[in-house]
C-alpha cells in the first residue's frame, strides 16, 4: 500500500532523481529518489511528499524507494499514523 512522508528535495545527481531529506525522530535522513516517487507540493521551497510502501503495519515498517545514506538500508520503522495519503 502506497503512502507518503513529508520531505524536502533538490536536484539529484541524475536528471531523473531528486536528492531527498526526510525527518524521523528528530534526525534528518537523506537519499536519492526517482522523481516518480516525489509529489511536489511547493517547488519554490523544495517541499514535497515521498512515496513509501507500508511493508508491515503491525510493526510500523515502511519501504523507501532507495537506501538511506546514513543507515544503508531501505526499510525503516516509521509511525504508520503519521503517513499521509495522496
Amino acid at each position: 500500500m502506497s503512502k507518503y512522508i513529508t520531505c524536502t528535495f533538490s536536484a539529484g545527481m541524475l536528471p531523473s532523481e531528486y536528492a531527498v531529506t526526510i525527518k524521523i525522530e528528530g534526525r534528518e535522513l537523506s537519499l536519492f529518489a526517482p522523481k516518480t516517487n516525489v509529489v511536489v507540493t511547493d517547488a519554490d521551497s523544495g517541499r514535497g511528499l515521498l512515496e513509501v510502501q507500508v511493508v508491515d503495519g503491525d510493526h510500523n515498517v515502511i519501504g523507501l524507494p532507495a537506501e538511506i545514506f546514513e543507515l544503508g538500508r531501505r526499510f525503516i520503522e516509521y509511525p504508520i499514523e503519521q503517513l499521509k495519503s495522496a
